[in-house]
């Protein structure tokens, strides 16, 4: 993860406001709400929990979250919803779950091979046929001039929630590097390991994949 993790949590609870808005239109492109309301969820690395949240109050009833950060739910986790646990390890998630949601986290591990776990233990923990949502920033060249304005230059001071936006890309610069170069090296794997891509949609920022795991 990233190497000022305090400097980090500091900023993500500034920031858990702005993502749950990011969250809403996550949801809204995947078409999320058409899903049973008793389908069993698993968000990995889920931050302070919005995506949970608002899950809970849409009606979902089987919900749960593992986030490495305890700092970042402890004050407000409802049900006990969340608990302390890694992609990379995942050893207190002993249930199949239906589907797992991972959205931003992918390019906060710091290798390829950390991530080619992090996808190996989301498929050992899908039922036969569950789906996997991933979201990631991809590569482009708007994103790329967009990011570089918010980041480098006086633009990123205008508005508080640019001034937010341009301090989490400084401290993540290096992890985003890295994913970037290896973003379709890692949905490939995704691919060759049995995750198949159901669904697949980019904006000028993000690319939304679902990936189904296979019936057998």
């Amino acid at each position: 993860m990233t190497k000022n993790t305090e400097d980090w949590d500091d900023l993500w609870l500034k920031y858990h406001g702005i993502n749950q808005k990011k969250v809403e239109g996550y949801f809204r492109t995947f078409d999320f709400y058409k899903l049973d309301r008793g389908t069993k969820i698993l968000d990995v690395g889920c931050g302070s929990g919005e995506a949970l949240k608002l899950l809970r109050k849409c009606g979902f009833t089987h919900l749960r979250g593992i986030e490495p950060e305890a700092r970042l739910f402890q004050q407000n986790n409802p049900a006990n919803m969340i608990q302390q646990g890694n992609c990379l390890e995942m050893n207190n998630v002993r249930e199949p779950y239906d589907v797992i949601l991972m959205f931003g986290v992918l390019h906060h591990l710091h290798t390829f091979e950390e991530m080619q776990r992090c996808l190996q233990n989301i498929r050992q923990t899908l039922v036969p046929g569950g789906s996997f949502y991933s979201v990631e920033q991809w590569r482009n060249l708007v994103r790329s001039i967009a990011m570089k304005l918010v980041r480098d230059t006086p633009v990123g001071k205008l508005h508080p929630m640019l001034r937010i936006e341009r301090e989490l890309l400084r401290l993540e610069r290096k992890e985003l590097d890295h994913w970037l170069e290896v973003e379709e090296k890692v949905t490939a794997y995704a691919q060759e390991i049995g995750l198949s891509v159901a669904f697949y949609k980019k904006d000028l920022r993000y690319r939304y994949i679902i990936f189904k795991k296979a019936l057998r």
